[in-house]
């Protein structure tokens, strides 16, 4: 039995000759996401300058999930009883009894099931053309400049605010 669920209001009971298999059923999920950006033409280099070019950027992630729906035997209000000639295997699954629960055969194993999840994401990030930026004494100082007044443009000190006015 897998990904399955028997339950009863009574007592519930499970006879098997040879071996009974309690176990998941698989779900896969493969989902592909991608994203491509592209600009051209006069762009901010931030501070005092600019970059005339092409900038691309694609990303890509592919993901696989591999998820275990586990089967349920249970009663309500009675006793839930396993017996086989062989093996009994509880794997993922969940046996719950109001009462009493009996397993009973050659060997009896309950083991508990993996969900994987696998995510590769790939990024690919070009550029081509110039940039023109104000550099050395003058250029560093003109650029603190320009951030100290983005800085405070961006304050929630009222005085602040009023100076900027």
């Amino acid at each position: 039995m897998s990904g399955s669920n028997v339950v009863s209001s009574g007592n519930l009971a499970l006879q098997a000759g040879r071996g009974l298999d309690i176990t998941t059923a698989t779900e896969s999920r493969d989902e592909t996401h991608r994203r491509e950006e592209k600009k051209s033409g006069l762009m901010s280099s931030g501070g005092i300058g600019f970059t005339v070019g092409k900038q691309s950027l694609k990303q890509s992630t592919d993901s696989d999930s591999r998820l275990n729906k586990g089967s349920t035997l249970g009663s309500t209000d009675g006793n839930v009883v396993m017996t086989a000639g062989g093996d009994i295997k509880v794997h993922g699954s969940d046996v719950v009894a109001k009462k009493d629960i009996s397993l009973t055969g050659q060997s009896v194993a309950v083991t508990a099931a993996e969900n994987t999840r696998t995510e590769l994401t790939k990024t690919e990030q070009k550029q081509s053309g110039f940039t023109l930026a104000l550099s050395g004494t003058a250029g560093a100082a003109l650029n603190t400049a320009v951030q100290t007044a983005g800085d405070a443009k961006e304050t929630d000190n009222s005085r602040i605010k009023a100076l900027q006015s």
